[in-house]
């Protein structure tokens, strides 16, 4: 018997239902704290359904943790591609980060639950990887500032340090203000304040 567009769409939009049940369920207890029966209820799918698309628990969690990070990364590709000067680059990344997260705040919520619950509580997974594309990219726009003659030649790392700590604080301040959106003009201050503390001054050295 032919499946009805109905049946059909249920069955493409499964795999969906389980990352967004899990998602919901793994930021909320945590990874050990969750069954599969769980997940498969709260996607209103069958245990096979998942075993189908995932293999297991393990590999449905490694899944909606990379495909999360795919989705931010491409958050920095947008960033980094548009031409502008290094201040507005990077008051444009920090930004995008935030209304990402914004728009995204139960996978934000998930993202933060897997950084600091304990390593064991989940299956390992390269964090680092992801940390330290973000942290590239940050340094990649001081460092043509500093090409550029626009800033100081200072400690390119720390800076974008403390860029990526601006954009954590904010998007954990989203969060537990019930995801209340960090205004712009806030953003802009916070990343003036470190843009002007490396700009390069007529006459000094850089």
């Amino acid at each position: 018997m032919p499946m009805t567009g109905e049946v059909l769409r249920d069955e493409q939009n499964a795999r969906e239902r389980l990352l967004e049940s899990a998602m919901e369920l793994f930021a909320e207890k945590g990874y050990e704290g969750v069954s599969v029966r769980e997940i498969v209820q709260g996607a209103k799918v069958t245990k096979p359904v998942l075993y189908y698309y995932f293999g297991n628990k393990e590999g449905l969690y490694q899944t909606l943790v990379e495909e999360a990070l795919e989705t931010y990364r491409g958050v920095l590709e947008i960033a980094m591609s548009k031409k502008r000067t290094v201040l507005e680059q990077l008051v444009e990344m920090v930004s995008l980060q935030l209304d990402f997260c914004q728009k995204n705040q139960r996978l934000v919520r998930f993202i933060y639950s897997v950084l600091f619950n304990p390593p064991v509580s989940a299956p390992p997974y390269d964090f680092d990887r992801f940390y330290q594309a973000n942290l590239t990219a940050l340094k990649e726009i001081v460092n043509r500032g500093v090409e550029k003659g626009e800033l100081e030649k200072r400690s390119i790392e720390e800076v974008a340090f403390l860029l990526l700590g601006l954009v954590n604080i904010h998007a954990m301040n989203q969060i537990f203000s019930q995801g209340t959106k960090i205004p712009e003009e806030v953003v802009q201050k916070g990343v003036e304040i470190v843009y002007q503390g490396i700009r390069r001054t007529r006459g000094r050295d850089r």
